[in-house]
């Protein structure tokens, strides 16, 4: 019965014993693949925060730019607004150039329509010259007939006056005499009258050429001269608003051109902010996985002191079944 029970006890202390190795080894398994699980949590919490410490940076280096790129957007917009008010200036201006314009023209028509008057009366005029050129041809011609008829009369008298020694003949001479004075009397008479109106058409003509002379200085160079200077005074108003035109053209494409590149900017920020968006999901999605690791962690320890509870009661079952046997 001594020898049953001593190889009984000696049973229960090897079993006891192998139980003791056995949870030994689970203990220790467990140990070391909650130590190994936890390192492996531990590296990924550590990866997950200095990638989250990166996401950081990268998403304050990207609210950086985004402010900066506010800020040149501001910019721009303040400068397109001056743009705009500058345009609008130089409408205004392009408007008064065109106002300006209008009454050059006006101005110039009104001094055309005034020299054409002019050029129709100085045509008349100078048709009223030439009439009484031809007048006073007429008259010079007339004029070289009676001193040509006066020559042919003086020459009678003086052969009439070589005749006085005979008197019958004196007589008859004396009677022509007469009648060669009257005769010379009234081309004498004649003579004066045509003088008298080659005279007045000479001062006719010559006041004409004097309205002429008038005529053409006041019309010619004042007249060309304003005109000429009416012109490049519009010229210049065209040109002057053509030249701002195109500056204004081209500030403006520049102007676009900016614009369209801060927009472009602008969607790949978007782009960006929807990629850090998406990394915070993620990195989320990580911190709440990183939770269950930790809470299966916390669950691994819970079963530990478990086990070890019940290691320390079998423990003590063993040494109560010891005392009893």
């Amino acid at each position: 019965m001594e020898e049953k029970l001593a190889k009984m006890q000696r049973k229960v202390v090897e079993l006891v014993q192998e139980r003791a190795e056995m949870e030994e080894q689970l203990e220790e398994a467990k140990y070391d693949g909650l130590k190994a699980r936890k390192a492996k949590l531990v590296k990924a919490v550590q990866e997950k925060e200095e990638e989250n410490q990166r996401l950081k940076k990268q998403v304050d280096e990207e609210k950086s730019r985004y402010s900066k790129f506010e800020t040149d957007f501001a910019q721009m917009r303040f400068k397109l607004a001056e743009s705009q008010s500058e345009k609008e200036e130089l409408q205004e201006q392009l408007d008064g150039y065109a106002d300006i314009e209008d009454t050059m023209k006006a101005q110039l028509t009104d001094m055309k329509r005034q020299m054409e008057q002019k050029d129709g009366h100085l045509g008349r005029q100078k048709s009223e010259v030439l009439k009484l050129k031809v007048s006073l041809k007429k008259l010079m011609k007339r004029y070289a007939e009676l001193e040509k008829q006066l020559h042919a009369a003086n020459k009678k008298v003086a052969a009439a006056e070589a005749a006085e020694d005979d008197d019958e003949s004196a007589a008859a001479d004396a009677a022509k005499t007469g009648a060669a004075g009257d005769k010379d009397d009234d081309l004498r008479a004649r003579y004066a009258a045509l003088e008298e109106k080659t005279k007045e058409y000479k001062d006719a003509l010559t006041n004409k050429d004097q309205e002429i002379q008038t005529l053409r200085a006041a019309a010619d160079p004042s007249a060309a001269t304003t005109l000429e200077k009416y012109k490049r005074a519009v010229q210049m108003l065209k040109l002057n608003g053509l030249k701002q035109q195109r500056e204004f053209k081209k500030r403006e494409n520049d102007f676009k051109k900016r614009e369209n590149e801060l927009n472009e900017k602008l969607i790949d920020l978007e782009g960006l902010v929807k990629h850090k968006l998406a990394l915070e999901s993620e990195l989320a999605d990580d911190r709440g996985k990183l939770q269950i690791a930790r809470a299966e962690i916390d669950d691994l320890t819970n079963e530990k002191e478990d086990l070890l509870d019940e290691i320390a009661e079998l423990k003590e079952r063993l040494a109560t079944y010891e005392e009893e046997a």
